[in-house]
């Protein structure tokens, strides 16, 4: 069954080979975008190379036979994987991303990319997503670090984002998502973590501290426990990806509130999950010990300002049961993703020292032990 969001294209564009001229017309006047305008010509740009991506990522620059002000001078296109077997996979991930443009981005407080059209093929497992290029944004760069003033106002607006979507008739639209605490059963939970930890020592385990291995050893024990703790957290709509690669920012003298790319991992959860993802990985050490807790306090004010029930001790638990489940999340992506390159391995050092230190710090070793509260 083909599920063709814009619903005007016949087909869908599985491979950069396959994308034409008419096609990308067919894509812009089904949207609204063009009207007398046609695509003459156009060029493809790889882009995403280094940044641990799933798929292919394609930057379309678009020449018309005609000026038309609504016409975008280029575009973003988003291709599932070439192989095979890892498209099989990843396929839910796409039509996820797809549904959530449809039916919630138009109402998320935090910017994203306009989607221009968006298809996918069960029987093929091919998905294509065309969206809008941030071309007026700039995106994060990981390796450096994201900056204080950055850091504030990406926490200040996840507060505002998941609490809208944590009250109960914003909630219910959310129905569709996966939750975070039904992600496996115990048994498959189990296996799986075992499998990326074997996975990932093999490939990676020079990289991984042995103190960092032997947690994450740990870990596939408990986490389904550790779920179990979370069952009864508030449960929001999180992105599940927030590396600095995903965030976009405008312009330094005038800055705006942050453009989120990549909704393939979104899905009901406790909100502090995105923000432990996100202040572990994108912070250096130095500045992460130093604002972390301010962060998190800023978060839980702002997140319960209109709503009670979900103290600041209980918080501060489930964002350190939270950093466990982000290292894990980023041994998954060391095990099954491409890094190769000297940006990517860059990336890859950066999250394993960051995270690796941040687990230390919050003593998850010790916390691993004890049982549900």
């Amino acid at each position: 069954m083909t599920t063709n969001v814009r619903g005007l294209v016949d087909g869908i564009a599985s491979e950069p080979e396959s994308i034409t001229a008419d096609w990308l017309t067919a894509v812009l006047r089904g949207d609204g975008a063009i009207r007398r305008a046609s695509v003459a010509s156009f060029e493809v740009q790889k882009i995403g190379q280094g940044r641990g991506l799933i798929g292919r990522v394609l930057r379309i620059l678009l020449h018309y036979d005609v000026e038309e002000r609504r016409a975008p001078p280029t575009l973003i296109v988003k291709l599932s994987p070439a192989d095979p077997e890892l498209r099989d996979r990843v396929f839910e991930l796409y039509e996820r991303e797809i549904r959530f443009y449809t039916r919630l981005a138009p109402k998320v407080e935090l910017r994203t990319p306009h989607l221009y059209h968006g298809s996918s093929d069960a029987r093929t497992a091919d998905a294509v997503l065309v969206l809008e290029d941030l071309s007026d944004f700039r995106r994060g760069e990981h390796v450096s670090g994201c900056s204080l003033e950055r850091a504030r106002l990406v926490v200040s607006h996840l507060a505002r984002l998941h609490a809208r979507w944590s009250r109960p008739q914003w909630r219910r639209k959310l129905s569709w998502l996966p939750d975070f605490s039904e992600d496996l059963e115990p048994e498959a939970d189990a296996a799986f973590l075992q499998k990326v930890h074997a996975l990932c020592a093999a490939r990676w385990g020079e990289k991984f501290p042995p103190r960092a291995l032997e947690l994450a050893a740990r870990f596939a024990g408990s986490a389904s426990r550790l779920r179990a703790m979370l069952a009864t957290s508030p449960r929001t709509l999180v992105h599940g990806d927030l590396r600095l690669d995903n965030i976009f920012f405008g312009p330094t003298r005038n800055p705006t509130r942050p453009a989120l790319i990549d909704w393939q991992l979104a899905r009901r959860a406790p909100g502090v999950m995105d923000v432990a993802y996100f202040v572990a990985l994108n912070l250096d050490t130095t500045t992460r010990r130093r604002v972390e807790l301010d962060l998190l306090k800023a978060y839980h004010s702002a997140l319960t300002k209109d709503a009670r029930g979900y103290g600041f001790e209980r918080c501060l638990r489930d964002f350190r049961i939270a950093i466990v489940f982000m290292f894990f999340r980023l041994m998954t992506a060391a095990a099954l993703l491409d890094f190769a390159g000297k940006r990517a391995q860059a990336c890859l050092d950066s999250w394993i020292r960051r995270g690796a230190v941040m687990m230390d710090d919050h003593d998850v070793g010790a916390f691993l032990e004890r049982r549900a509260e």
